[in-house]
């Protein structure tokens, strides 16, 4: 039904000669160890709607980079509620982990208001990025032009509680996969690209020691934590072999990660055709 009523909108623009609605804009975000930089610096500013977001990895260390929706709270609100170990906001995606030297891309979709962008990677030191000083302000603002469109999904994945469900069908290629959160809870989805018999331990390694990892799994980025009815997108290029998908949201609890307490994972094989 989606695909079709972007088919009619497509035609009733050509029909009429109405422009052609923008692509988001792009907001590209280098990590380091340990901190976020940004094009505008402290003064960022996103239009509201779709907003693409990449992001480059020049640490040593695994980085991500969620986004949180805060409205007319602010990053120090938020900082200063992460200190306290509570927390302020939505969670509404981002860039899930990605090794050093390497980039991920996603979109998310924003209202108005003040956002923050933060690292929730936790180092071999038990140490939070977040508050290592990983975490950077945006203002999202109304767009003074038309809003940009979402961008068109080849893969569909959906999280629930607690299973990850997506085609059987899965082929080579580059890909752009949108995420719906259709569980009762916040969710996110990590793909990794597993080396022939790989398993579950070397995934684990990255959650262990995020600085080293292992050779036997490869983090290819994928959704940071999106709230109950949220969707977002995320880009990954497939090889033909093995992967695997997990959520690693900390339980709100037990503050175990849902792959780990409550299995939600799955591994899945891609064909070359």
């Amino acid at each position: 039904m989606f695909a079709r009523a972007q088919v009619v909108v497509a035609a009733l623009l050509a029909l009429t000669g109405a422009a052609k609605p923008p692509a988001p804009p792009v907001l590209t975000i280098v990590a380091t160890d340990f901190a976020f930089t940004v094009p505008g610096g402290a003064k960022a500013i996103v239009p509201a709607g779709p907003v693409t977001f990449h992001l480059v990895n020049h640490g040593k260390e695994m980085h991500m980079m969620g986004v949180v929706w805060l409205g007319d709270k602010t990053a120090a609100d938020f900082i200063q509620a992460l200190r306290k170990q509570s927390f302020v906001g939505a969670e509404v995606g981002g860039v899930n982990g990605i090794a050093p030297g390497e980039s991920g891309t996603s979109t998310v979709i924003l209202k108005p208001g003040n956002a923050v962008l933060v690292c929730w990677v936790v180092s071999a030191d038990h140490k939070l990025h977040a508050l290592e000083g990983m975490f950077a302000p945006i203002v999202v603002e109304r767009p003074t032009g038309q809003t940009a469109v979402e961008p068109p999904t080849s893969i569909g994945i959906a999280l629930h509680d607690y299973s990850i469900s997506i085609p059987n069908d899965m082929h080579a290629g580059r890909h752009v996969f949108r995420v719906n959160n259709e569980g009762s809870v916040t969710h996110d989805v990590e793909l990794f690209r597993l080396s022939p018999g790989a398993d579950t331990t070397d995934v684990m390694a990255w959650v262990d020691k995020p600085a080293v990892g292992s050779a036997r799994a490869y983090p290819l980025g994928g959704i940071v934590g999106e709230d109950q009815g949220l969707h977002s997108y995320f880009d990954a290029d497939l090889t033909p072999g093995d992967y695997m998908l997990l959520c690693w949201m900390p339980d709100a609890k037990t503050g175990v990660p849902h792959f780990y307490g409550h299995h939600m994972w799955m591994k899945f094989h891609v064909s070359s055709s």
